[in-house]
């Protein structure tokens, strides 16, 4: 019994004195933007159509531009929003094609911006099947880089209405 008991204890204390893990997406926690968020939403008064939701923490250097590869089987109807946390709008130049969604920024988006990507009306070409997981590749270009940098993989699953 005793030989539990002193380990155990040294668990306990170091879980007590050891600081708080964040992952909160504050400023200085990586070198370069990154993903904290994705989820989809609903198209309010658009059956079929849902909005895809992403969020970006511009770290290291500002961001000067987003490309989203998009899945070959999705269309983007209604655009791209993009705010900052404050809701707040960013201006962006933002061009679809079948292929990727490119957005760059009037003004280089600041290091500790959290910005909010919505790509707005989202339908599935593929006829009958509205249940699925969906990929995007999101790249971005950072001030002084003259090539994009992959910032992340999401994964999105859409429901059947």
């Amino acid at each position: 019994m005793k030989r539990l008991i002193s380990p155990i204890s040294i668990i306990l204390f170091l879980a007590l004195v050891a600081p708080d893990v964040k992952a909160t997406g504050t400023s200085g926690d990586t070198n370069s933007p990154h993903i904290i968020h994705a989820n989809t939403h609903s198209s309010y008064g658009t059956r079929g159509l849902t909005n895809h939701h992403f969020e970006v923490h511009v770290e290291g250097k500002p961001l000067t531009k987003l490309l989203i590869e998009l899945p070959e089987q999705l269309k983007v109807h209604r655009g791209v929003k993009v705010t900052d946390s404050m809701g707040n709008s960013i201006q962006a130049n933002t061009k679809i094609n079948k292929e990727i969604a490119a957005l760059e920024f009037a003004q280089p988006v600041p290091i500790g911006t959290i910005i909010s990507i919505d790509m707005l009306g989202v339908e599935n070409s593929i006829f009958g099947l509205s249940d699925r997981m969906w990929q995007y590749q999101i790249f971005g270009n950072l001030v002084g880089l003259d090539r994009n940098i992959i910032l992340g993989i999401i994964t999105l699953k859409t429901d059947r209405d």
